[in-house]
């Protein structure tokens, strides 16, 4: 179902938003865990259709309430997330994902961004690319997302963070970096943010 959809709402979408990618679509092979900054509902939706391998994304539980919504979200590779508490039935899910060698999408901001604040970024992110020794695919969405308007999808260079298990701090310091890396471009290596 995932690429009938991609194919189907690809069109109506680079219409719509006149979407253009700077970067290479192709996504590493193995566990990969794409990052981005979040400013609209279509945001995965947009990320998705640019790149080759389909992304499970992480979505908010609220959108799981809506039973169409949810079947459509759970066959296409979505799983609900609760952003206000340690959801472990969620961490398991994304692991899994992983460990099955396919590729996560989290929106770590955990809500549309409109004043950039990079402490605000959940750490899970972090943490699971870490565990899981999964590389990170950082991206970029630039520009309004309103109809007709340009969006600009910037694919940052993959990063490989520091692999086990780390400290709270660890996670945290990595996922400044990675925001950094997002919003910026800024490298980041796994050591300074």
């Amino acid at each position: 179902m995932y690429r009938a959809l991609v194919t189907i709402i690809r069109p109506f979408l680079k219409i719509l938003f006149r979407i253009k990618i700077q970067g290479d679509r192709q996504l590493p092979e193995g566990p990969v865990v794409v990052i981005g900054n979040h400013t609209s509902d279509f945001d995965p939706f947009i990320v998705s259709i640019l790149f080759d391998r389909q992304i499970h994304w992480m979505a908010k539980k609220e959108l799981f309430s809506n039973k169409i919504l949810a079947y459509i979200l759970e066959k296409v590779g979505a799983f609900p997330v609760d952003r206000k508490n340690n959801d472990i039935r969620s961490m398991r899910k994304a692991m899994s994902i992983l460990k099955e060698g396919k590729v996560l999408g989290i929106f770590p901001e955990g809500t549309r961004v409109k004043t950039i604040d990079y402490t605000q970024a959940k750490s899970g992110a972090a943490l699971i690319a870490s565990r899981m020794g999964a590389k990170v695919v950082p991206i970029y969405i630039e520009g309004k997302i309103k109809p007709f308007s340009k969006i600009t999808v910037h694919r940052r260079p993959d990063l490989a963070l520091p692999s086990g298990k780390r400290t709270e701090e660890e996670y945290e310091k990595d996922m400044v970096g990675i925001m950094k890396n997002i919003y910026e471009g800024v490298q980041y290596d796994g050591n300074t943010p």
